[in-house]
């Protein structure tokens, strides 16, 4: 705990060092500082590269495409893998991929701007949300009755990845060059230039491809995922740590077919489980639990992983005293219904395609820019699944650095320029960290059966499913 208050005040302390100047700069100063006609001598100098054409670097690159303001601008988009083929947009298969992410409201307006979203021909819709504490009697249930729109959607990564990839392909052929089959073996970045620094040109970034040419560009945008190559090139640094929790990962089939919109979460000592809707019959099964479990989960026969998902959510845990104390006081004070409002998951049937799994751990960049590099997505934070707002973050980070660059274009003004970058760094700190910190804290509160921590975080989650304005709060934050 400690450490990450430590941690906190210095990523807080930085992020006011950084601060976009009120004075002493100009708007024809900052234009002075555009990229140095020399380096474009022979040699072709792209307006902005995007690497990784994943989830997020791929939304990059269709929303500079779609940009009105980025008309007739030199855009690339440089992907490590190979082309990838948008044939389950218009054939999807039987089966559903195990890997899956919840979509905000806000996040789906984003994506039908990106006239992406409509492409997608399948997801599962979320109308309300149950998460439990398996060590009390604790609950939270997020279900607004006068809502008018659904709290999340979950889609299939491939789903996504395949809606932009069509657009790429469809609409902005002639807007935004795409490399597939780019690894990225070198980088150089500019140094730091001071923010009052008129005179001196701002070099373009050089970028060096394993097997491929030399390329420049005035701005670099990092989407190169958790291990950012780039990132570490740039120095970059992170507070990071692992949790030594793998998600296991898979496609259940239902016992009976049902109307299924509920997303379920029970926090077990090892970690949460979550069983997310896709169709009247199917969920999406994300477990978080020690490395050794997930193994052993890995290796079970189909029988007995589904026999291991449904004891996960209905075995009954012991509750000591102290526990049973405060949910007795609890339930006094709230007048509170928490055990007549409790609901069960629907029982599972059987497992659709293979399982797998992956590390999880936590990191948040101290730094989001240099001058000519912005970093985003999971580049620069990585959060536990239990929230499923991951690819939320990321999406958030590309709307506001599209925004940043739209700013400086309209103004006739340099893109690259460390001024207009701090504006993306200052707004997306905000959002971005303490979403990551709460969230860390969240499972390490959870990740105990400490029995007076159990009963706290029972007092808590009773408390927030009682007071309808809290919930609202938590709504509002996840569903941006």
């Amino acid at each position: 705990m400690l450490t990450l208050r430590s941690e906190l005040s210095k990523c807080l302390q930085t992020r006011l060092c950084r601060r976009i100047p009120t004075k002493g700069i100009s708007a024809s100063s900052e234009k002075r500082q555009f990229i140095s006609d020399d380096a474009g001598k022979g040699e072709r100098v792209y307006d902005v590269i995007i690497a990784g054409g994943g989830m997020i670097g791929g939304a990059m690159a269709c929303a500079l495409g779609k940009s009105s303001y980025m008309q007739g601008k030199r855009i690339l988009l440089l992907e490590g893998g190979q082309r990838k083929s948008t044939d389950i947009l218009f054939s999807p298969p039987n089966f559903y991929s195990n890997r899956v992410c919840a979509i905000s409201p806000g996040n789906m307006k984003f994506l039908k701007n990106l006239t992406a979203w409509e492409k997608i021909p399948r997801f599962g819709t979320v109308r309300k949300m149950q998460v439990w504490d398996a060590c009390s009697d604790g609950m939270i249930m997020f279900n607004e009755p006068n809502m008018s729109e659904d709290l999340c959607a979950i889609v299939e990564n491939d789903m996504i990845i395949a809606s932009l990839t069509d657009v790429l392909n469809t609409q902005l052929q002639g807007q935004v060059e795409v490399m597939y089959e780019s690894k990225i073996s070198g980088c150089i970045t500019p140094r730091n230039y001071a923010l009052d620094d008129t005179t001196t040109a701002i070099p373009p970034v050089t970028i060096n491809l394993k097997d491929g040419p030399e390329l420049k560009t005035r701005l670099l945008v990092a989407a190169d995922g958790v291990n950012s190559f780039i990132a570490q090139k740039a120095l970059l640094s992170k507070m990071k740590w692992d949790y030594n929790q793998s998600a296991v990962v898979a496609t259940l089939e239902l016992h009976e077919e049902i109307e299924n919109h509920v997303a379920w979460q029970r926090f077990l000592p090892t970690g949460p489980i979550a069983l997310l809707p896709l169709t009247s019959q199917r969920s999406s099964l994300v477990w978080s639990t020690t490395h050794e479990h997930a193994m052993e989960l890995l290796s079970m026969s189909d029988e007995e992983f589904v026999s291991a998902i449904n004891n996960a959510f209905w075995q009954e845990h012991h509750s000591s005293a102290i526990v049973k104390y405060v949910q007795d006081y609890a339930t006094r004070l709230f007048s509170s219904n928490v055990y007549n409002a409790k609901q069960y998951p629907p029982c599972i049937s059987s497992v659709s395609g293979k399982r797998a799994s992956f590390p999880l751990g936590f990191s948040h960049a101290i730094k989001y820019v240099k001058p000519r590099l912005a970093v985003i997505g999971d580049a620069i934070h990585r959060v536990h699944p239990l929230a499923g707002q991951g690819a939320n973050l990321g999406f958030r980070d590309v709307e506001c650095l599209l925004r940043v660059i739209e700013k400086a274009v309209y103004g006739g003004e340099d893109i690259g320029s460390l001024n207009h970058l701090l504006e993306y760094e200052s707004e997306r700190q905000l959002g971005n960290f303490p979403m990551s910190v709460s969230i860390d804290l969240l499972k390490r509160l959870y990740s105990t059966d400490f029995s007076p921590i159990v009963a706290l975080r029972c007092l808590g989650l009773m408390a927030c499913n009682s007071i309808p304005s809290v919930k609202e709060q938590f709504m509002a934050q996840a569903m941006k």
